[in-house]
């Protein structure tokens, strides 16, 4: 063990879709957002993890595909805890936190300070452990720490945040997250309406590279309420497609009711978390619409200068 690996590495953050989801699936850009309000850790496991053992045995494949990325053989054992206040579950970015941490460990391990796109492909490897399959999006928004656009074909860029808007609400909704059973929603609506399917993922990927343009637009109200009707009509695309629920549409229209701009499910849908856009001033009245909607928790949201550079 080198002295590098004897202390876990620092915490990464989660991230938040807020536009193209499910479409980049099919070969659409999205863009995701960095979201510091929760945060993973690694810390020293003192014995085997309880619990779950099929968890434990994705963790462990998750190590060892980090330690791969690395250059280190396998290992029997995973020697990390996960200490996470990133919800579970809710499309916020657990899974690309975890994925990022145990890269990070890997390499710090091995001794190495591998560049930005090195940690991008080697965690993004590592959560095709939890999801099969990664775009990539997540693991780069967590690693760079910045608004990131994924284009259609792959490229990944930093979006400067330029928009005065600084004020964003997220809410998770009632239940359990069902991202399998909504990825399989999208592929059959694909699949029994290619045509209409088409057109979504045409408009969608016009939407997201308009939204990519207003964040990077200091151009005040105008691209705020442009803004906020973008992301309103990203969640009835979304709906169609079948991966809305009563609840997601319940918090939507609860925040739209009490001022938002614009509000959208993000992430997977079948549950997760729901986007608002508060008016100037407004982050109380929606916070306390959405809680009165149903939504099991509210979470204001001050986009820092730290993710938006100028």
């Amino acid at each position: 063990m080198t002295p590098e690996s004897r202390n876990p590495p620092p915490s990464v953050c989660g991230k938040v879709i807020l536009c193209g989801e499910h479409f980049v699936l099919f070969g659409g850009p999205a863009l995701a957002l960095p979201w510091r309000g929760g945060e993973l850790r690694l810390t020293r496991a003192a014995a085997a993890p309880a619990g779950d053992p099929a968890w434990a045995a994705r963790l462990r494949a998750a190590w060892n595909a980090a330690r791969e990325s690395a250059g280190l053989p396998a290992a029997i054992d995973c020697p990390w805890a996960v200490d996470s206040t990133i919800p579970p579950g809710a499309g916020l970015g657990s899974s690309a936190a975890l994925s990022v941490a145990l890269v990070r460990a890997a390499f710090a391990e091995a001794g190495a300070g591998p560049d930005d796109a090195t940690l991008i492909r080697a965690a993004t490897r590592v959560e095709g452990v939890f999801h099969g399959r990664s775009s990539g999006l997540d693991p780069a928004v967590v690693v760079l720490g910045r608004p990131v656009l994924r284009e259609a074909g792959g490229t990944l860029s930093v979006v400067p945040w330029r928009l005065p808007v600084r004020d964003l609400v997220l809410a998770l909704a009632p239940g359990e997250r069902r991202t399998a059973q909504a990825i399989l929603r999208t592929q059959a609506f694909a699949s029994a309406h290619p045509d209409r399917f088409g057109a979504l993922r045409d408009e969608a990927s016009d939407l997201v590279r308009e939204v990519a343009a207003l964040l990077a637009d200091p151009s005040g109200q105008a691209g705020e309420a442009r803004l906020g009707r973008l992301l309103t009509r990203n969640h009835a695309m979304l709906a169609e497609l079948g991966v809305s629920t009563s609840d997601l549409d319940r918090l939507v229209a609860a925040a739209l009711g009490a001022g938002a701009s614009g509000a959208k499910l993000c992430g997977a849908g079948l549950g997760g978390v729901v986007l608002a856009l508060p008016p100037p001033g407004g982050v109380d009245a929606v916070s306390a619409a959405l809680a009165g909607a149903g939504a099991v928790r509210v979470l204001p949201w001050r986009v820092a200068d730290a993710e938006a550079p100028t």
